[in-house]
């Protein structure tokens, strides 16, 4: 089970909770781009080394 999950450390407010047998890179980026829609981008990410978020997707939408 794949858990990618959002937490503004200011408010704490949850703005992302998927839960999912597998998440893609692809799929992680559409999640972020919607709460990012909504929301803004932050100013900082702080994730884990799991293989979505070292994708190149992740890398590329983030801006590497």
């Amino acid at each position: 089970m794949k858990i990618a999950s959002m937490v503004d450390e200011h408010t704490r407010e949850s703005l992302l909770h998927l839960v999912e047998r597998s998440i893609t890179a692809k799929r992680l980026v559409a999640e972020l781009e919607r709460v990012f829609d909504v929301r803004g981008a932050p100013k900082m990410l702080r994730l884990v080394n799991s293989t979505e978020m070292i994708s190149q997707a992740l890398q590329r939408f983030c801006g590497d």
